[in-house]
């Protein structure tokens, strides 16, 4: 009897070693399937965009994800995969799961699986799950799937006995871009070569911007430049293209344009707006504008504006600061008014019209009510100074009176300073509109011999010959 439960002891025992031997050849054959995992991606639908904590991710409204597995046979004979099971998940969110069966595995050959195709909705993760977004920003555009594979093999006893089934897996973490980002780092206006911070019409303006990308932006980007109404309204007047190409690295690009000669009454300035396949990725302020607009005038432009009243009115004086401009300002912007020199003045009264006597820029901000004094000197030596109450015109041109009186007031802004005394001025002036005698200048207006120096150094300065004229040659 003990000799028979050995012999049935012994041949458990072989069975059991032969079983285990023959699974132990069959698991070996089925870890010499080597599985791997390749993605790719299409995009599809419009650009759109999402601001997760002030960065920008700009992504399709719909990606195409495309998952190809393949097993790779290292065994020295044929293979027969019966089945493969996948599950594609990310964050713990299954997205796709299936099996593929039936697949021949020929010896020492890489064989490609069926393609996995996933549709990721952009657009509605954006409204459900911006952190996804925001995780993808932060992973340089890029969202990882985990793959896992479970492929099963048949163990079979001398290739056509099933004894089992041998399994094989596998866990695999793809990563798939499904965001870009572009970063603009700085942006500033030039003008004339430096920083600026407003404008005037008809100027040439340069918008440089340091951008740079992350993910695959392929695409040129649009500079949408605006004009901005005092109520905050944007009006588009020009786009342009940025030439050159994205990096990762920051870079400049730029773009020139010039401010329109005509312009509403109600735009206070202009902004630019950074456009990539239609979407918006930065904006440059428009409240208040990052390009300010100053509008510019002369005298005869600034008499014909609605928005701009200016009363020119005597001092008493009638040289130096012998007439003072009250201005308004009521456009919302800032006016700069540019009073040329030698422009006459006309008096409305009885005492004498006035030449202005250095080209000045006056800076009115909007809505804004000043008086200046300017410097001026009396043109008729025989009258009476402006009085408080009298109030002069423009007078577009040199009246009757000599061009080389403007000449004379043109020259000044070259003049040293040594030369350029009050007296002196006005007594050259006079000598060139009426050629006085000595003592008719004496008689309104003190002569010493210092402003006769002066004087004759200014005549000669604009070519006028001081010996020629009654007040030197007389004595």
């Amino acid at each position: 009897m003990s000799k028979k439960i050995i012999l049935i002891l012994v041949a458990l025992i072989v069975v059991f070693s032969l079983v285990s031997a023959l699974n132990y050849f069959a698991y070996q054959y089925a870890e010499n399937l080597d599985i791997s995992v390749e993605s790719s991606s299409k995009s599809l639908g419009a650009l759109q965009s999402l601001n997760v904590s002030g960065d920008l991710g700009i992504f399709p409204e719909s990606w195409q994800l495309v998952f190809k597995l393949s097993i790779w046979n290292r065994n020295p004979i044929d293979y027969w995969m019966e089945k493969a099971d996948y599950i594609i998940s990310l964050d713990e969110t299954e997205f796709s799961k299936g099996q593929f069966q039936n697949v021949m595995l020929p010896k020492d050959t890489r064989t490609s699986l069926p393609n996995i195709s996933i549709t990721l909705t952009m657009s509605e993760i954006a409204e459900t799950n911006p952190e996804l977004i925001s995780t993808a920003l932060r992973n340089n555009g890029k969202i990882t799937f985990k793959i896992s594979v479970n492929v099963k093999t048949p163990a079979l006893l001398l290739g056509i006995l099933r004894i089992g089934t041998a399994e094989t897996s596998d866990d695999f973490w793809e990563s798939v871009r499904v965001v870009d980002s572009i970063s603009v780092s700085s942006f500033n206006w030039h003008g004339e070569n430096r920083y600026v911070t407003e404008c005037h019409p008809c100027d040439e303006m340069t918008g440089e911007f340091r951008i740079s990308k992350m993910g695959e932006i392929v695409e040129s980007l649009e500079a949408k430049i605006t004009e901005i109404s005092s109520d905050g309204n944007e009006v588009v007047i020009a786009v342009q293209k940025l030439e050159g190409e994205l990096t990762s690295y920051y870079k400049t690009f730029n773009m020139s344009w010039q401010v329109p000669s005509s312009l509403p009454v109600d735009c206070i300035g202009f902004s630019v707006h950074l456009q990539y396949g239609g979407v918006e990725v930065w904006s440059a302020s428009v409240n208040p504008p990052s390009l300010k607009l100053v509008r510019r005038y002369t005298l005869n432009e600034a008499l014909k504006q609605e928005h701009i009243d200016l009363v020119f009115r005597g001092t008493g004086y009638c040289a130096g600061d012998a007439t003072k401009l009250k201005i308004k300002n009521s456009f919302k912007v800032s006016i700069d008014l540019e009073i040329e020199a030698g422009t006459v003045l006309i008096n409305s009264g009885s005492g004498q019209n006035m030449i202005v006597a250095e080209t000045t820029t006056l800076r009115i901000k909007p809505e804004l009510e000043l008086e200046f004094y300017i410097e001026s000197y009396c043109l008729d030596l025989h009258k009476d100074n402006p009085s408080l109450s009298e109030t002069f015109n423009i007078f577009l041109g040199t009246a009757e009176y000599s061009e080389d009186a403007v000449r004379l007031m043109q020259s000044l802004k070259d003049v040293p300073v040594e030369y350029k005394s009050i007296s002196g001025v006005q007594i050259a002036l006079w000598v060139i509109i009426e050629n006085p005698s000595r003592s008719e200048v004496d008689r309104v207006f003190g002569v010493s011999e210092s402003s006769l120096e002066d004087a004759a150094w200014l005549l000669s300065n604009i070519g006028i010959d001081p010996n020629q004229k009654r007040l030197f040659s007389e004595g």
